[in-house]
């Protein structure tokens, strides 16, 4: 797995040929954009294996993490309808699924509005949270709340299946499943409320139950003055530390949204390093292993965009996951 010194060599890397040679040893693509969709594609693949060997509650939940790559081919193409982006725009952004899970792509980015994308849609879970954003946000609701809608079905449903789970390790796996649901409701904080100014009243009907946020801590998180006030009140339970603008004092510091969702995802990783190192077989093991691939393909595309950008290692490698060189406060 590229972790560590591996991903270290990884970002000092001078090409992106140089990138798909090392990590794609049976040869494949050398652009950014296909090193990339090939990094989730075989992630698809292999979990989709994966999935095949279990059964009960942990194959319903293994195909519900597949659901998550079929939800964000789904909004690649909401986005392409909206924009009225033309195919080969949209197209190269598309992962590959398994049948089952595969899209009309054509016919959805071609639709003439949000309204006639969500008509073409299967009738189904998908598309009753779509026409419901619709009915609660108006005639014509923000993408972000179309797409935010997605999020909070998708993390309702994986809630739900973890709490179907059984044996060893469950405990850890509900920890990751929490942690995750709770990075988007810090995100509807940091980034819904105080980059972009969004009401809070909205912001605050997409709480999802079952969380280490629950409901009234989300609404204070919401009604916060700033940044680090909102963020306070999410240690020891979505966060460990805190970002802090170097050389600032802790008071006059404003962490910015990327710095405060690294740190979460360093927590999502510690709990699932730990799901997977605490016994050699059961649900955890499983599952720890899931969720430190999707964090490796997930470093593995910020590798490859960051060699496009002709980033130098070391500002390259603060980029990754675990994020090491964020200077914290520590309350």
């Amino acid at each position: 797995m590229a972790e560590a010194e591996r991903l270290d060599a990884l970002c000092a890397l001078h090409s992106l040929p140089e990138l798909a040679q090392a990590i794609h040893s049976e040869g494949g693509p050398d652009s950014a954009v296909p090193i990339q969709r090939h990094s989730v594609e075989r992630l698809v693949g292999e979990l989709s294996g994966l999935r095949s060997l279990l059964d009960g509650a942990g194959a319903d939940l293994l195909e519900w993490i597949l659901v998550r790559f079929q939800m964000e081919n789904l909004k690649v193409l909401l986005r392409a309808c909206v924009a009225k982006a033309p195919e080969p725009v949209w197209r190269e952004s598309l992962v590959a699924l398994p049948r089952h899970l595969d899209w009309n792509a054509p016919a959805l980015a071609a639709a003439g509005s949000p309204a006639a994308f969500t008509s073409l849609l299967p009738r189904g879970s998908f598309r009753k949270r779509i026409e419901k954003a619709w009915g609660e946000r108006g005639a014509t609701p923000r993408l972000f709340f179309l797409e935010a809608a997605l999020d909070r079905f998708y993390f309702e449903e994986l809630l739900a299946r973890v709490e179907r789970l059984t044996g060893d390790g469950v405990a850890a796996v509900v920890a990751m499943v929490q942690q995750e649901a709770d990075i988007f409701h810090l995100m509807l904080v940091a980034r819904g409320r105080f980059d972009h100014g969004l009401p809070a009243e909205q912001l605050r009907s997409l709480h999802i139950p079952g969380t280490q946020l629950p409901r009234a801590r989300f609404a204070a998180m919401l009604r916060d003055p700033d940044p680090p006030s909102a963020m306070r009140r999410a240690l020891g339970r979505v966060l460990d530390e805190l970002p802090r603008d170097r050389g600032a004092p802790q008071a006059a510091s404003t962490p910015r949204s990327s710095d405060i969702e690294a740190l979460a995802w360093n927590r999502f990783r510690r709990l699932a390093n730990r799901a997977f190192r605490q016994g050699p077989v059961g649900v955890g093991a499983v599952f720890g292993y899931t969720g430190l691939r999707r964090l490796e393909a997930a470093n593995l595309i910020t590798v490859s965009e960051g060699l496009r950008l002709g980033l130098e290692p070391v500002p390259l490698r603060a980029r990754l996951i675990p994020r090491g060189s964020l200077e914290v406060a520590h309350v």
